[in-house]
């Protein structure tokens, strides 16, 4: 058998190590196209020629050829679909290399080595400089290179780097140390960059996952879905996220670079959390700059996005911040970085999502003794959804047990350390309350466990409490749904019993009660007593309304006494908001009078929605808040309700222009793309995006106006890069609607070859 043709060595390590700088290092500049390194010992010293060039012959060796087997070690590494063509690896599994010298070759004798140079300034005291004596077997290296077969002066190498290896840019280098006392180390080779990745398939790295179809949608999966809307509406947007794209991988690497030290650059816990900070701009020139205004002159609208690649491309082209992005742009983008690293990684989405500024994990509301809202203490906010990231890794930082998934997000609300950052946090321990492990799981908790507290509360000359009680506790205001895409399907996934425990329960009053002692108001559940109501509001709104509907808003109310009670005055009030929480402004206010419920019953009073009440005032993401209270006859006790709603944009419908055609690397083909508009006004300045990974790159093509109640059509021609299942996403913008979105999923087949061609 040829050497070519030797098997993979695939043996095991149990090996582990833990990193620990945190420093900041900035790579040098134009290090990219470096690649062959002078006659060193320990420092490198970098000139600017060819990769693969035989250095040096003073030990009388030269290197004829270095074959990477690139091709058959991507594919047993599943980096195949990266777009660059450098040699990509995962972590703690083996892959071969042919080393072919001028001569045969005696290893004893020749006292060869095979180096790691990982990072931008390799060095061996600092372990970032891997010298492997080709024969050896010292137990203090990490790094393993095993002889397979040798013929003459061509050797098969196994090359095996530990689980826990420094992730990012290397270089390797074949050199010869020469036995005479005093002489330096002679470098013969070095190769173009090659790049090592974390590796969830592999037992022993902290980022492993043990489901083999789990691994696939989270790690190379490159097309997704964001979900977005309200917890009584939600829907997904498609978004893609062209981890293997050749400038989505240059970024995620330079990032990788810029976050952290060399030596820390292994450690997922480190790079989840600095990645989270790079992901937003606010205090670090990170990739994007975030914007709730509704005003996006100088960049693109969040909505108008598709997927992460041309935020990323023009972030790695100009260094600079894009413009700009909300909370499911910031997610996205942070699941592509992590995906192209090798850590498994899903965008989540908390409906009714609480922001604590305090750290009180409760969202507090203070009223005066005239039940006037205190604006001044009023900063807590329910956000109708927010999307961030869940990372899947061991946390060796903390006791047995809060490994698995942990909560990461890029979105800027709240500083961590001083910067802009959150994560990651155990999700095991957000369930529990345990909110003193790190990173940042009492902020996670609030968003998904706070309860909403309304007090009456006295404030002195300086604004500073003097005494508060409570009003009311709303505990089932925040985290009713969380939504993940499902594993091999576009389908959601609700996974909020793995944050909490089922509201209400013994178990979910104790983690509550367990973090708010933890928090900045720690005597929360101690000075007050719960108040206890006999008569509950809740509000329903059907699912999926579409914009340009109308619909009705029902308050169910249920008096669990033994007696009949009246609620005086009803008032029902709808508001335009923004999906943070903001009013923007009231489309409808009711008033329903003398509702009477009898004993141990329910009422229910409806109020009605029409196109025209809110057509005029939506802003985007077609965001409502709806309150209802009022206030019993006999006991002057109030009750109230508050639900986020969300109308559902239509979708855009994309389609082969030929329903039959075969799509084929290289040869053509079409499509249409329409959207019907469902209002009664025109849409002015249309605008359709497209993005195909594989298939097309991000393309705006602009449409002009669509008529009240027509159609509006486009068609593209495109043609195909890359086989397999590909997906078509597209998203509408104009100043009258937002957030339009549609794909297509096409099967692509290769190119027929001139063998075919011939045969046929």
């Amino acid at each position: 058998m040829s050497i070519a043709a030797a098997s993979l060595h695939t043996g095991g390590t149990g090996v582990h190590a833990r990193e620990a700088s945190v420093a900041r290092n900035i790579p040098a500049a134009g290090r990219r196209n470096v690649e062959i390194l002078t006659t060193t010992t320990e420092a490198v010293v970098e000139v600017d020629k060819p990769a693969d060039v035989a250095e040096s012959t003073k030990a009388g060796f030269t290197v004829k050829s270095v074959d990477l087997k690139i091709d058959e070690n991507r594919k047993a590494h599943r980096t195949s679909e990266y777009d660059v063509t450098n040699l990509i690896v995962r972590r703690g599994q083996p892959f071969e290399v042919i080393v072919e010298f001028d001569n045969s070759i005696k290893l004893d004798d020749a006292s060869m080595n095979f180096e790691v140079h990982l990072g931008e300034k390799p060095n061996l005291k600092k372990n970032t400089l891997i010298r492997i004596p080709l024969g050896s077997d010292d137990k203090d290296i990490k790094w393993k290179v095993k002889v397979l077969k040798q013929s003459g002066g061509t050797l098969l190498l196994a090359i095996h780097s530990p689980p826990t290896s420094i992730v990012g840019r290397c270089t390797f280098v074949i050199s010869t140390s020469p036995k005479t006392e005093g002489s330096k180390i002679v470098q013969l080779w070095q190769s173009k960059p090659v790049y090592i990745l974390f590796n969830p398939w592999c037992e022993d790295d902290t980022v492993y996952l043990d489901d083999a179809e789990e691994c696939n949608e989270y790690v190379l999966n490159e097309t997704g879905v964001l979900y977005v809307g309200s917890n009584l509406s939600p829907f997904g947007r498609p978004w893609n996220f062209g981890q293997f794209e050749d400038e989505v991988f240059e970024a995620s690497i330079y990032l990788l670079e810029e976050a952290l030290a060399v030596q820390s650059r292994g450690n997922p816990i480190k790079v989840t959390r600095r990645i989270s900070a790079l992901v937003n701009a606010f205090d670090d020139n990170g990739v994007l700059r975030g914007n709730w205004s509704g005003v996006y002159s100088g960049g693109t609208a969040p909505s108008a996005w598709v997927g992460s690649t041309a935020i990323l491309k023009q972030y790695f082209e100009t260094k600079e911040p894009v413009n700009y992005g909300q909370c499911w742009v910031f997610s996205g983008v942070t699941t592509t970085v992590l995906r192209c690293l090798g850590i498994p990684t899903r965008s989540v989405t908390n409906f009714s999502s609480a922001h604590d500024t305090d750290g009180s994990m409760t969202i507090d509301a203070y009223f005066n003794s005239r039940f006037r809202r205190i604006s001044d203490l009023n900063e807590d906010s329910i956000w109708n959804f927010h999307v961030w990231n869940e990372c899947w890794m061991a946390r060796p930082d903390l006791p047995t047990g809060y490994g698995g998934w942990q909560a990461v997000d890029g979105t800027p609300q709240e500083t961590s350390e001083g910067a802009y950052q959150t994560g990651p946090a155990s999700i095991m321990a957000v369930k529990q309350g345990y909110v003193y492990y790190n990173y940042d799981t009492q902020f996670v908790f609030a968003e998904v466990s706070a309860d909403k507290i309304s007090w009456l509360a006295q404030v002195d000359y300086t604004g500073n409490i003097t005494y508060r009680s409570k009003l009311m506790v709303q505990r089932e205001s925040v985290g009713k749904k969380i939504l993940t895409k499902a594993v091999g399907s576009d389908e959601p996934e609700d996974v909020v019993e793995q944050y909490k425990f089922p509201e209400g329960t013994p178990e979910e009053r104790m983690a509550v009660e367990l973090a708010v002692s933890h928090g900045s108001k720690p005597d929360t559940y101690i000075t007050d007593k719960t108040i206890k109501l006999d008569v509950h509001c809740a509000i329903s709104v059907k699912s999926n309304v579409t914009i340009g509907e109308d619909f009705d808003i029902e308050i169910d109310m249920t008096n669990k006494s033994s007696k009949k009670c009246t609620v005086g005055t009803l008032y029902v009030t709808c508001y335009i908001c923004h999906y943070t929480g903001v009013v923007v402004q009231e489309c409808k206010d009711v008033k329903i009078e003398n509702v009477v419920i009898e004993a141990n019953s329910a009422a229910k009073s409806t109020v009605h929605i029409a196109n025209v009440d809110y057509e005029d005032l939506l802003h985007e993401h077609a965001t409502m808040k709806i309150y209802a209270m009022g206030q019993l006859v006999e006991n002057n006790d109030t009750i109230a309700a508050q639900e986020d709603f969300s109308l559902t944009p239509p979708s855009l419908v994309i389609k082969l222009q030929e329903e039959s055609a075969k799509l084929r690397i290289g040869e053509e083909f079409s499509i249409t793309i329409t959207f019907d508009n469902p209002m009664a006004k025109s849409m002015t300045g249309v605008n359709f995006i497209l993005e195909g990974l594989g298939i097309q790159k991000t393309k705006t093509i602009p449409h002009g106006d669509i008529a009240p109640k027509e159609t509006g059509r486009v068609e593209v021609k495109l043609t195909p890069k890359k086989s397999g299942k590909r997906k078509l996403v597209a998203t509408l913008h104009c100043q009258e609607l937002q957030g339009v979105t549609g794909s297509l999923e096409v099967d692509v087949s290769p190119a027929v070859t001139a063998d075919k061609d011939a045969s046929a």
